[in-house]
């Protein structure tokens, strides 16, 4: 990518900025140059990660908050994962249909990606996406995940507030992911909240998170939302900056970027060791030499790794030596 995409990018065109997109999401040399370019404009925006089950109505309530941020001229930046087509491998495109709330407005930017078989709620590359957002200069990112379940802890390494969202009839399902996406939660949307039994759901889920450990100070409030109608999105925005103001005030903002780029640098390093491993050619041969010995029962696969990971070691060790 040339200087002058950069160039273009940082005095804000959105076609460089989707140009840019492209090419962070097919990963390799080229994105990580990108991204190093961009990096000493990151970390000026708030990132807000909605989550929930499939159907509790994300990408709409997404696209209410949208209305609202622009309403008071703050600028937002949309990664939205849709399923992954199964001809394309590419994303659906399902939630950029439902938010039409920041269609025509420079102040918007929306990307949808695919999950590509993601089990965290959030693929690998939505973080690097929301980046580029950041640098581009957007006040306000919402990342939503595709809605997996426990798994989708995982959004808190990226947002600094996180929203749950879950609808009247998720009863038993809530009591399945508690575990999981019940510990996640800042703030927790009880949507739908003009369907019958709402409110006692909406009570049932109070009474759980009283038995969750919270951070001190914060005790995650349950807003009862009809994102279709836009009733109740002004409270979630509200309670949203409130809780913003409670990290800033505590020290905990800067805490939670800290935590996120330390896990960045570890991702980035597993998978750069990942990538040099299996690329060695030493190692693909005493793989070779290992599954010989697996197929033929001599050995098991957790010992063939061990074996194989000692041989590497020495072998690097004698290296050192000479």
């Amino acid at each position: 990518m040339t200087e002058d995409y950069f160039e273009r990018f940082f005095t804000g065109d959105p076609l460089a900025a989707s140009r840019l997109m492209s090419i962070i999401e097919r990963g390799g040399a080229e994105a990580e140059k990108a991204l190093d370019r961009l990096f000493p404009k990151v970390g000026r925006s708030y990132r807000i990660g909605i989550t929930g089950p499939t159907g509790s109505g994300k990408s709409t309530l997404i696209n209410g908050l949208i209305l609202e941020y622009r309403r008071r001229g703050i600028t937002v930046g949309v990664v939205a994962e849709d399923p992954t087509s199964p001809f394309s491998g590419g994303a659906i495109l399902g939630d950029r249909i439902r938010m039409q709330g920041g269609s025509g407005d420079e102040g918007v930017f929306i990307r949808s990606i695919a999950s590509r078989g993601s089990e965290t709620g959030l693929s690998a590359c939505a973080t690097e996406l929301a980046d580029v957002l950041d640098a581009f200069g957007k006040d306000v990112i919402l990342l939503e995940t595709i809605g997996v379940g426990q798994l989708e802890y995982k959004i808190r390494l990226t947002a600094y507030t996180t929203v749950v969202v879950l609808t009247p009839d998720a009863g038993d399902e809530v009591q399945g992911l508690k575990s999981g996406i019940m510990e996640i939660g800042d703030i927790f949307v009880v949507n739908k909240a003009d369907r019958p039994d709402s409110e006692r759901f909406a009570q049932e889920l109070a009474s759980m998170l009283e038995l969750r450990r919270s951070e001190p100070g914060w005790k995650p409030p349950v807003l009862p939302v009809v994102a279709t109608k836009g009733d109740g999105v002004m409270s979630l925005m509200e309670t949203i900056q409130s809780h913003r103001a409670f990290l800033e005030e505590n020290g905990k903002l800067e805490s939670k970027w800290v935590e996120s780029l330390k896990n960045r640098i570890t991702m980035a390093t597993e998978e750069k060791l990942k990538e040099n491993f299996w690329e060695n050619q030493y190692t693909k041969e005493r793989l070779d030499s290992a599954f010989v010995d697996v197929k033929a029962g001599r050995k098991s696969p957790y010992a063939a790794a061990r074996d194989l990971l000692s041989s590497i070691a020495i072998k690097k060790s004698v290296r050192r030596r000479k």
